[in-house]
């Protein structure tokens, strides 16, 4: 999955911005972004591709992002909720 975020009254986001995945407190990172890395552009940052896999559904997993925004360190998080396919 692909997702970027808009600073919504931010002039600039500077630096690379970081990105963490966790599945039930833990981290995940590694293995929900295996290549990539995010990247800002103005006031949207642009993630890597976030995976899930096939056994990955049934919880909650939280993004985080960090970034320098406007020069202050700024802390973002975004629940994504995988939900099981249904066996017909």
């Amino acid at each position: 999955m692909n997702y970027s975020a808009t600073y919504l009254g931010v002039s600039a986001v500077t630096g690379t911005p970081t990105v963490a995945v966790y599945r039930n407190k833990t981290v995940i990172t590694d293995a929900a972004i295996p290549s990539g890395s995010a990247s800002a552009s103005g006031n949207i940052i642009t993630l890597p591709e976030i995976v899930f896999g096939s056994n990955d559904g049934g919880t909650d997993y939280v993004i985080v992002i960090t970034c320098i925004a406007d020069g202050n360190t700024d802390v973002r998080k975004f629940i994504v909720n995988v939900v099981k396919a249904k066996i017909t």
